[in-house]
Formats: structure tokens, sequence, C-alpha cells
């Protein structure tokens, strides 16, 4: 029988038991009342007659009939009650039958499913195991293969100007490098020396943020490395960080006070900072250390030149390449000093020194070009800016001293298109077209007073 059918009657069963139980109390009633009625007419003394002539005579049968059909109609009454509480018990018995019946069901059909999610379960963690296990098999493989190829390669060092050798270390690492990243990407650690690595080679790609995370990853396995803190320190000089790259300077310092690089990079930052006589104590204190360093004497050549003392400059620059004859940035800074003090001649031959060395140097052609207009020499020094542009064309400098020749050999329209495109890399030479006085033949033009004065 269908469910809905059975709590159809077992409800209409419950509606009608109050009907049942008031008609039973009511024929009940009537029953007791007819029987009072017959005594009482007995003890009052109304004649109970076999004769039907007298109206207040009752003949005793007929009381006795009427009330047992009083009691008959009860009684079969009573009978269709029970009968129905007997159906109502019945029905209940089966409702709860069918409703256990159901939730068995339904327990028995969630038991199968989880047990089949559970196996379901169960084989993909076997999967993932196995998945796991391989994968730590070739991980462990590609670690193998990696520490073998970068045995030879060492800890590279992190300078301004990397030797032909330090280069090369950082190729052959490089090539190595993905192979590392992998090993990174899925928590298998390196070690020390190869996050220095791997900072030293963003850092001569110019990445200098990655190049601090690298150091950053360095330092937490090995805080007490002086050489942690002196790359975090170059790093975040790059970054334009100065003060940061201070404290991580001292910071090396106190772990390692007789380190002359460190010194000198803090004396490096000093100067970029404007505190070019703190600089300069800093680069003494490196020279006590290690007299011999060609990079710390290029950097007091720099400090010394901010400070406009020229000529110590240039002996500064000459001992650095005294040490390291192919340091082609000290004989490019030598060649700007010796212009700085009117000696154009010689400055031209320090930057064809620096060009010897490296040729694709823009500012050096740049410079040269700059030496050559002191000189007169206006079609030798376009040829030099040319040469710069072409090797970068966002040398902001050699489109401005190239408008400054086209002004001073009365080409307007070119000194006006070179000056606009030097102010669009280098917004600075804005300022400074209105004081040089290489642009005094075109100063009135509307165009020049609208491009550098806003007219």
């Amino acid at each position: 029988m269908n469910i809905f059918k059975l709590a159809g009657l077992l409800l209409f069963s419950i509606l009608i038991l109050p009907y049942s139980v008031s008609s039973i109390s009511n024929e009940s009633s009537l029953y007791n009342n007819t029987a009072i009625n017959n005594t009482t007419m007995l003890h009052s003394g109304i004649a109970v007659s076999s004769s039907g002539n007298d109206s207040n005579v009752m003949d005793e049968q007929d009381c006795l009939v009427l009330a047992n059909q009083n009691l008959d109609r009860s009684l079969n009454l009573l009978n269709s009650i029970l009968n129905s509480i007997m159906l109502l018990l019945a029905l209940i018995s089966i409702l709860v039958v069918v409703l256990s019946g159901a939730a068995t069901y339904v327990l028995n059909d969630f038991r199968k499913k989880f047990k089949e999610a559970r196996t379901e379960a169960q084989k993909s963690i076997n999967d993932a195991t196995e998945s796991s296990k391989s994968l730590d098999k070739i991980l462990f493989s590609a670690k193998e293969r990696y520490e073998k190829e970068t045995a030879d390669i060492g800890i590279i060092s992190m300078e301004k100007t990397p030797s032909k050798d330090v280069l090369q270390k950082v190729k052959e690492f490089d090539s190595s490098a993905e192979t590392a990243n992998v090993l990174d990407t899925f928590g298998i650690k390196l070690n020390f020396d190869d996050y220095l690595n791997f900072a030293s080679s963003n850092y001569y790609k110019g990445n200098y943020k990655r190049a601090l995370e690298f150091s950053n990853r360095a330092l937490e396995i090995d805080p007490a490395s002086p050489l942690g803190w002196i790359y975090k320190g170059a790093s975040l000089d790059e970054m334009g960080k100065y003060g940061e790259a201070i404290k991580a300077y001292e910071k090396a310092l106190e772990i390692d006070p007789k380190n002359a690089d460190t010194w000198s990079n803090k004396g490096v930052s000093l100067n970029n900072l404007g505190k070019y006589e703190d600089a300069m104590k800093a680069y003494e204190k490196a020279l006590e250390i290690d007299p011999e360093n060609a990079d710390t004497w290029y950097n007091k050549g720099v400090s010394l030149d901010e400070m406009g003392k020229y000529e110590d400059a240039i002996k500064a620059y000459e001992k650095a390449i005294e040490i390291y004859p192919y340091y082609a940035e000290a004989w490019s800074n030598k060649g700007v000093s010796l212009d700085n003090m009117g000696k154009y001649e010689g400055a031209i031959k320090a930057y064809e020194k620096a060009i010897e060395i490296d040729p694709d140097d823009a500012d050096v052609w740049s410079n040269k070009g700059l030496s050559l207009t002191n000189l007169g020499k206006y079609e030798d020094s376009i040829k030099a800016y040319e040469k710069a542009i072409k090797i970068d064309p966002d040398c902001a400098g050699a489109w401005f001293n190239n408008a400054c020749i086209f002004s001073l050999t009365g080409q307007t329209e070119n000194a006006i298109k070179f000056l606009k495109r030097s102010i669009e890399l280098d917004i600075s030479f804005k300022e400074k077209a209105q004081t040089d006085e290489d642009f005094d033949n075109i100063k009135d033009e509307p165009e020049f007073r609208k491009l550098v004065y806003d007219e």
C-alpha cells in the first residue's frame, strides 16, 4: 500500500476517535437514564401493567425492551469504536514498519555510497603516494645533476666592474639556474652558496630586487655571514635605498670589521647620499686594510670629483689603473676630471683608452663628443654623439650634447628636435638648457622657449 494512503487512513481514524468516544458516553448515559426512569416509575406508584388501555400505565415489558434497545445500540457502537481503535493501532504499526523500512533503505544506501567513496579516496591516496615517490626520485636526480654542474663555480662575487672570469661563472651558473629554480619551487632547499649565486646573477642582469630577495634567502640560512650582508647592501644601493644599504654594510662590519670591500661599499652608499667626507673616511679605512684594491681607489676618485678636487681624483683613478690597467670606468672618469680641468686633449686620450677596453659604452662616446665640442671639432663630436645614440638610443646626454652642437652651428630645427628628445629621456636637461650658453643662439626662438620655459 502506498505510504501516503496509509497516512490518510491513520489521519481519518484519529479524527473519528473523539466522536466515537463521545457517542459511547452518550449511549451509556441514555441507557442509565432509561433504567433510572423505569425504577422511578415503579417506586412512585405509577402502575406498570400489561394492559395498554391506560396512558399512564407502561407495560414492564415495554420498559425492558426500550432499555435493551438502548443497550444494544451502545454495545454495537462500542464494538465499532473498538474495531476503529484496532484499525488505528494496525495502521500505526504498518506505518512504523514502512517508515522503518524506508529509514533502513536510506541508511543502507548511504552506507553503500560511503563505502564506495572511501574506496575511491583510498585509491586516490595510493595513486598520489606513488606519484609523490616518482616525483621525489626525479627531484633527487635533478639535485644531484645540479650539484655536479655547479661544483666548480664556487661563490660568484658581486662587483661594480666584474671581470671576464666572474661573467663566465655567471654564464655557467645560469645554464643550471632553471634546474635550481624547479628544485626551489618544489621545496628542495638550496644551500647558502646557491642563493648568493642567484643574487649575483640577478645583480649583473640589473634585477636588483630579485638579487635582494636571494640575498635575504641566503641570510635565512646563515645570518652570521658577512658576505650575505654585503650582497644585500650592494643590491639595496643599486635600488637607491642608500640608508638601508649602509645598515647592511654596518651589520657585515660587526661580524667582520677587517673586510676592505665592505668599507669601500659603505663609502659608495655614503657618497650617493652626498656625505662625501664620511665616504672618504670609509675609503681610507678600506685602503688601510687593502691598499691594492682598485675599486676602492676608483670609488675614492668619484667622491673627490664630487667635491671638485679634480687633481686628487685623477691621482686616485691613476692608482686604480695602475693596479688594474683594463679598468675602463677608471679611464673614463679620468677623462671627465681632465675635461673639468680644461684639459680636453688629455680627456680625449683617456676616453679613447676606455673605448679600446669597452667600445660599447655609450656614455664614454658621449663624453668624448663633449671634449671634442670643447675643442671646436664639431663634426667629430657629432660623429661621437651619433655613435653613442646608436649604441644606446636612450642615452639622454648624447641627445643633449648633440643639440648643443646644432645650436652652435645654427641648425635650429635639429637643435630643438634633439633637445626635446633629451628632455623626454631625462627631465633634468630642461633646467640645464635654461643656463647652458650653447643655446644662446636659439634662446629667443618661440619653440625653444615653449619647450624650456613652457611659454
